[in-house]
């Protein structure tokens, strides 16, 4: 099983339609975009506009909506927010904390991308085409249908897939990794594919259930299911 790449914008065009009403604290969302660095934190629902944030927060339950953004340090979302990113500048770090859903196409994260923990019918975790500059990219203990982390450079950092369950796909390829890419544990019926990834040290792939593809990926040292 290969890269389906053009799924990439239908599914982030689709989870775009799942925005509400406009609404943020400590400020309006509405009209002209602002420079928001001296505000706080902005907790987002609905579509947030184009503009420059100092923290963003997606609350419990939350659907947030973000294009051309720029975040000066952190973007959280907390247990059952919904979150769909494109072409953004994050500062510091994106985190999902038992959150339902977090998709991301095209743009830079300062340090980690991390998502832990929650449950979701179609994409938990959507990583694509995004540039992770001085940390890792972490997906760990989801229950979901899809994860996809494909197409990003992580220069200094490793990729870490680890203890999902997966009903539909879960897909880890054509990234490119300073230090290591570990896949270990996942489960679940869904086809899990580790492919056309290059890593600085090393390609790792444990205890996976079938069915499983493991390469070909290409690091001085591929082990256990990859290749």
């Amino acid at each position: 099983m290969r890269l389906q790449s053009g799924f990439t914008l239908v599914a982030v065009g689709a989870l775009a339609l799942s925005a509400c009403s406009d609404q943020a604290a400590e400020q309006s969302i509405t009209g002209t975009p602002r420079l928001n660095v001296g505000k706080g934190t902005t907790h987002c629902q609905g579509t947030l506009p184009p503009g420059v944030y100092a923290n963003i927060v997606v609350l419990p339950e939350a659907n947030c909506t973000m294009h051309n953004i720029t975040v000066l340090r952190d973007v959280q979302v907390l247990p059952r927010g919904f979150l769909v990113m494109t072409n953004y500048q994050i500062g510091n770090d994106v985190e999902g904390h038992n959150a339902g859903q977090i998709i991301m196409q095209s743009g830079t994260v300062g340090n980690d991308i991390r998502i832990k923990g929650g449950a979701s019918g179609f994409a938990g975790a959507f990583i694509h085409s995004t540039v992770v500059q001085n940390g890792d990219i972490e997906v760990e203990k989801l229950e979901t249908g899809l994860i996809f982390v494909a197409f990003n450079q992580v220069p200094n950092g490793r990729i870490y897939v680890a203890d999902n369950t997966t009903s539909a796909f879960l897909q880890v390829a054509a990234n490119t990794v300073g230090q290591t890419i570990d896949v270990f544990r996942n489960t679940g019926p869904s086809p899990k594919v580790v492919d056309s990834n290059t890593a600085g040290v090393a390609v790792r792939c444990e205890d996976n259930s079938q069915p499983f593809v493991g390469g070909p990926n290409t690091a001085p040292s591929r082990e256990g299911q990859c290749f």
